[in-house]
């Protein structure tokens, strides 16, 4: 049964009032559960992610050193791929933090003004997390572009891998907004209704 057929009901049978304000808790929690369960996933998946590209990074490292041997020009590059390892080591122990704060979220426990406040924290984790991320790759893209490609390339060729990551970072953007904004905001939603009903 939809929540607001429940909304009807409540207000029209006072004698069920209990009963209802039980059902609908009970499918809040489901709903709160169910999303909370897919953001940890993903958070998860992103650990799995960093480790990766810690792996990835390390042997591209290595191998930038072999050819620094042979190349002197290979040096900046060097840079950039020590960034970017530092970046992603850092990285490992926030995504690690974020997988136990929700974990400690108790949907069925925990009262909703707490779990409000929790949903509330990790809102502003996500935010502090694009905005940094943005600026990152913002800064470290185009260098990796100019050191990789040089000054002597066509200029279609650098408007083409401009646009290309320009568009890996609005498709990253999207993605955040896709996983992430939806199930807080699907959560949200569900704290509002119970705040509706009276459910604390």
């Amino acid at each position: 049964m939809e929540l607001d057929t429940l909304k009807n009901a409540w207000q029209k049978v006072e004698p069920a009032t209990t009963m209802n304000n039980e059902q609908i808790k009970s499918m809040l929690q489901s709903s709160n559960n169910g999303a909370l369960q897919r953001l940890l996933n993903w958070e998860r998946i992103g650990i799995r992610l960093l480790i990766g590209c810690l792996f990835m990074f390390s042997v591209v490292f290595v191998l930038q050193i072999v050819l620094l041997s042979k190349n002197e020009n290979s040096t900046s590059m060097l840079y950039i791929y020590v960034a970017y390892m530092v970046f992603a080591l850092l990285s490992l122990p926030w995504q690690c933090y974020k997988v136990g704060f929700l974990k400690k979220i108790d949907v069925v426990n925990m009262s909703m003004v707490s779990l409000s406040k929790a949903i509330a924290s990790y809102r502003r984790f996500i935010a502090y997390e694009m905005v940094i991320g943005l600026l990152f790759f913002s800064m470290f893209i185009p260098a990796t572009l100019y050191y990789m490609l040089g000054t002597e390339e066509p200029i279609y060729v650098y408007v083409f891998f401009g646009v290309f990551f320009l568009g890996l970072l609005v498709g990253a953007l999207l993605l955040y907004k896709h996983i992430y904004g939806s199930r807080i905001k699907q959560i949200r939603r569900n704290l509002k209704e119970a705040k509706e009903f009276g459910i604390e």
